[in-house]
């Protein structure tokens, strides 16, 4: 179900890109951007005890808190004409980030019980590493001649999103060992050698619009878009200090869900090519009742149920446009 969903977002930007004017005889102006800023991010997951969550509904529960992210952030639009359609405008955009982590916490969360009970293990550990990329590609068309001097700009798109986290310099906060008799907990206080890694993929299609001011003589320009996403989520992790668990691949999470996007920009013409650009954003994105596999020590592979996924980002970016 999921290639086959991913499949058809790929033929249908394929289809309007080989039927729409982008594949023109005329290119009407382009825009090459470059912007930088800060990033963060939150991600929270968590699995069931058994599949079908009869036993203990959340077993296990990790939440990496306020990521702290320096991005660089790379950008392009293309617009053509053709002579088939010469009141429409098509629009061929795509954008490339890349972040490095510097801050955040993470906290990983046991339970003997349904609904959040009988705790038994709570450590917080730094997440202040690992690195993230985004990239996305999608077309367009709008009028043209805009709308009063506003431009609304229809988009189909393709998106991916990367994050490679991390978890080091462990403290046990909480162990109950009264509730988890058969399983070895850390005493309180730090604990060494934690050195794990947890990484997620994202991608999928996405449907929006982007609606701004398109009036070359005014000096001030602004503008907006809202998207919403199909996506789908592998992740896989390496759980160095568990000696049941297989490495480097302890886990491996999968699952499908939805996603979306609000930005808002602004700037100021530097010059006849020149812009200077201020751009905010949010993103959120969620999966449900995915598949948890852990690979054990001894070869075996244990199920069980993926509930919840959540990817919660904003940014703020500044930067510098060239546009003809």
């Amino acid at each position: 179900m999921v290639r086959w969903d991913l499949s058809i977002w790929v033929g249908l930007l394929l289809f309007l890109f080989l039927a729409s004017p982008v594949c023109a005889e005329s290119v009407h102006g382009y825009k090459l951007s470059l912007q930088g800023g800060w990033r963060q991010e939150n991600l929270d997951w968590d699995i069931a005890g058994v599949f079908n969550g009869s036993e203990v509904d959340i077993l296990s529960e990790l939440n990496w808190k306020e990521l702290q992210i320096a991005e660089l952030v790379a950008s392009a639009r293309l617009d053509v004409t053709a002579h088939s359609y010469p009141e429409l405008l098509g629009v061929m955009q795509g954008r490339l980030a890349y972040g490095l982590i510097f801050d955040g916490v993470v906290i990983d969360s046991d339970y003997a019980g349904s609904g959040r009970t009988f705790i038994f293990s709570r450590s917080r550990s730094d997440a202040g590493d690992g690195d993230v990329m985004d990239g996305e590609l999608s077309l367009g068309v709008t009028p043209l001649q805009p709308w009063h001097g506003v431009e609304i700009l229809p988009q189909i798109g393709l998106e991916f999103h990367i994050q490679r986290l991390t978890m080091f310099n462990g403290v046990q906060v909480l162990s109950r060992q009264f509730f988890a008799p058969g399983v070895a907990l850390p005493p309180l206080g730090p604990f060494a050698g934690l050195d794990s890694r947890y990484d997620t993929y994202w991608f999928g299609g996405w449907l929006g619009v982007e609606i701004a001011s398109r009036d070359e003589t005014q000096s001030v320009f602004w503008g907006g878009s809202l998207r919403l996403s199909r996506l789908h989520l592998y992740a896989e992790a390496d759980w160095n200090l568990r000696e049941d668990f297989a490495h480097p691949v302890s886990f491996t999470h999968e699952g499908d869900g939805y996603g979306g996007q609000l930005g808002v920009w602004g700037g100021y013409r530097l010059g006849d090519h020149l812009l200077l650009t201020l751009q905010g954003e949010w993103l959120r994105a969620e999966v449900k009742n995915g598949i948890d596999l852990v690979y054990l020590s001894v070869g075996s592979v244990a199920r069980t149920r993926l509930n919840h996924v959540e990817r919660r980002a904003q940014r703020l970016l500044l930067g510098l446009s060239y546009c003809y």
